[in-house]
């Protein structure tokens, strides 16, 4: 191996020269350094080769990382601040080793060394629906711990155990359901659009998310909670008449009043009926109370901001 790179030097605002040292206890990167001192982007690159060289064989590229990467020189070129930001987690403007240290033992997922197939996310969604009739019961057969969110990890056991019961045939459509792990990866980044490792119930279909979020709104409006209003619409109100269960016709009760609900109660009824019991129980609705849709939203609304910025911006 040749000679070791150099530290980058840096001179305080005093004169003093000042090496960076890669310890635990000292800062190593300043944004400053980061942003223009040519000698640590050097030292960067060469870092960066020699990765490069050593998992190559091994491993492709991630595609979801490809517009940054200069495939002929290994160098960044994507934008060293948002990079920087990224890093100092702590918003201290500097980092140190153990910022960094992370990436030593970090295992990329798989979907980030794959393109987006629409047609296979397409294929494993028209099987679910073909099986549930309704997208909010697929949704919450997919979401089984009721976190209103679907990991990757999740997404590929269940893909993996429907691909065991679906015929490969190309005339019924499921030529395109993906078997292999690098298939379902590339489903996922057809919904996964931000590689951000989930998606919400908004991604998977509109129209559950509208009906779920208006009733799960009037039920904080009007009783604090979906588990309070539970149990006011069984027995309207008054705990001698409960059953602990709710049928379509009590649940329609919550469009009455001057507060009503707008949802689509027969939809909301059937998906929330997981089991098909015909009737509901607090377990079929607790989970509501955890979910935090209106962040979700203002999540949603300043991602929408951000790619109206971009678009704005660019060239």
């Amino acid at each position: 191996m040749g000679s070791p790179v150099p530290r980058p030097v840096t001179t305080s605002p005093g004169g003093r020269r000042h090496s960076h040292k890669w310890t635990r206890q000292r800062v190593v990167l300043p944004r400053e350094l980061v942003m223009g001192d040519t000698l640590l982007r050097a030292q960067m690159q060469v870092h960066v080769r020699q990765f490069m060289a050593e998992r190559e064989s091994a491993m492709p590229t991630p595609m979801a990382l490809k517009p940054n990467l200069d495939p002929e020189t290994a160098r960044y070129t994507g934008k060293a601040g948002r990079l920087f930001d990224l890093l100092d987690r702590s918003g201290l403007g500097m980092l140190t080793i153990q910022n960094l240290s992370f990436l030593e033992t970090w295992r990329m997922p798989t979907y980030l060394y794959h393109q987006p197939e629409p047609a296979r996310w397409k294929a494993v969604q028209d099987k679910l629906m073909e099986v549930n009739r309704n997208a909010l019961k697929a949704w919450r057969k997919l979401d089984k711990d009721g976190s209103m969110r679907l990991s990757y990890e999740e997404f590929r056991d269940i893909a993996a155990n429907m691909a065991s019961k679906v015929a490969s045939s190309p005339s019924n459509g499921s030529g395109a359901f993906p078997r292999t792990e690098a298939e379902v990866a590339a489903a996922w980044r057809a919904i996964d659009k931000e590689c951000v490792g989930y998606i919400q119930l908004r991604d998977w279909d509109l129209e559950s998310h509208r009906n779920l979020s208006e009733f799960k709104s009037w039920c904080d409006r009007n009783h604090g909670g979906v588990v309070a209003a539970f149990r006011f619409l069984d027995g309207g109100g008054m705990e001698k008449n409960s059953n602990a269960k709710l049928s379509e016709h009590e649940l329609r009760n919550c469009t009455k009043g001057p507060d009503p609900c707008t949802a689509d109660i027969e939809f909301l009824f059937d998906g929330l009926d997981v089991h098909g019991h015909w009737a509901l129980s607090e377990n079929d609705v607790q989970f509501l109370d955890q979910w935090d849709f209106e962040w979700e939203q203002w999540q949603e609304e300043a991602a929408a901001k951000k790619r109206q910025q971009q678009r704005a911006s660019s060239p």
